[in-house]
């Protein structure tokens, strides 16, 4: 999200600093995502908007921002000549268990036929054509060379510590290292953006733990949301299987069981998997908000915004989410009806709604 974001504000001609919690520089930063447990690194990469109920408010929000993707993704891929394996694959949804909501949720149903020769019992699943994927990792790579590229100053071993504004209207920043003044902070600190003290954002963390075996090139070749994990193939043969959902907090040590439940469960959803030994294992921690719907806006002390709590959608819904916000704070618009869905409120103010434009950039 804050690389999304801060490509979206350099675009604009705003100068932006990125205060990175590990102690990465810009070029290291994709490999310590892992040690570090980033969700962005994470995540298995879905984009599916068929999975929001509509009741959740996050419908249309994640409708617009998979629409969002094929212009960000080729435009990315341009700025900075390196590919993201964005693919129109589509979703294979189980009608039973985990599979279930995305065939509720969605309104494309595909009653043409599919070929996924590999699928035990394909008649208990739908195509929901409208679901693709990307590799998330090549996704992070390409934004941290656009940054590179660009000179945006990460600022690496900075974890930010407290936000508090001060009397001349800016806002005071303190990290391990420093003290500074700037006149607009933007929380975007997935998971650890709840520690933040001066601001009460409602994030914690769900710890995830996901597999991958390497397999045949197009030993499938939908993702496929089965009953009790999902399936997400690569371009290169490897395919992503997850994921666990746990209220463990930032324990980041990963259990042999959970693994190989998973890597059993896809087994019975495609047997050849069974053959392919674990190849890597790894976890995240997802920025789990304790409203159920993202954090994304101004909060009570203005000059102070909110951009996390995407929890299990974050690929699909943070360029869009970075586009919206940032349109905002720069002054392209002065109201934003996709954020305003959200109803965010940080839990200190009276009235999320207001004037937009007395946060913006100056």
């Amino acid at each position: 999200m804050g690389l999304c974001l801060a490509r979206e504000l350099h675009a604009a001609g705003a100068r932006v600093v990125v205060y990175e919690r590990s102690q990465a520089s810009p070029e290291q930063l994709p490999v310590h995502a892992a040690a570090a447990g980033m969700a962005a690194w994470a995540a298995a990469g879905m984009l599916g908007p068929s999975g929001f109920p509509a009741a959740s408010g996050l419908q249309d929000f994640a409708r617009a921002a998979a629409g969002f993707y094929p212009d960000f993704s080729a435009s990315l891929e341009r700025e900075t000549g390196m590919h993201c394996d964005y693919r129109r694959i589509g979703t294979l949804a189980s009608r039973h268990g985990m599979g279930a909501a995305h065939v509720a949720g969605s309104e494309d149903h595909a009653n043409s036929a599919w070929n996924e020769p590999q699928l035990v019992q394909p008649e208990d699943y739908v195509l929901i054509p409208g679901d693709h994927a990307v590799d998330n990792r090549k996704l992070l790579q390409a934004l941290c060379q656009y940054s590179r590229k660009n000179k945006i100053a990460i600022q690496a071993g900075c974890e930010v510590v407290e936000l508090q504004p001060s009397p001349d209207r800016t806002i005071q920043i303190r990290t391990l290292r420093e003290r500074f003044h700037t006149r607009h902070a933007v929380i975007a600190a997935g998971a650890w953006s709840g520690r933040i003290a001066g601001i009460q954002i409602p994030i914690v963390p769900r710890k995830g733990q996901i597999l991958c075996v390497q397999a045949p090139v197009d030993l499938i070749r939908h993702v496929i949301l089965g009953a009790e994990v999902y399936l997400v193939p690569r371009s290169d043969g490897r395919i992503i299987i997850g994921a666990s959902l746990e209220d463990a907090g930032f324990d980041a040590r990963i259990v042999p069981e959970i693994i190989a439940r998973m890597h059993a469960a896809a087994a019975v959803m495609v047997p050849a998997i069974g053959e392919f030994p674990v190849l890597d294992r790894w976890c995240g921690f997802r920025p789990y908000s304790e409203t159920r719907l993202p954090c994304l806006g101004p909060t009570h002390i203005p000059g102070i915004w909110a951009a996390s709590g995407l929890f299990r959608d974050g690929i699909l819904l943070a360029p869009l989410a970075a586009h919206e916000l940032a349109g905002v704070l720069i002054g392209r618009r002065r109201n934003s009806d996709l954020l305003n869905s959200l109803h965010f409120n940080d839990g200190a103010a009276p009235e999320r709604r207001r004037e937009y434009n007395a946060y913006r950039f100056q």
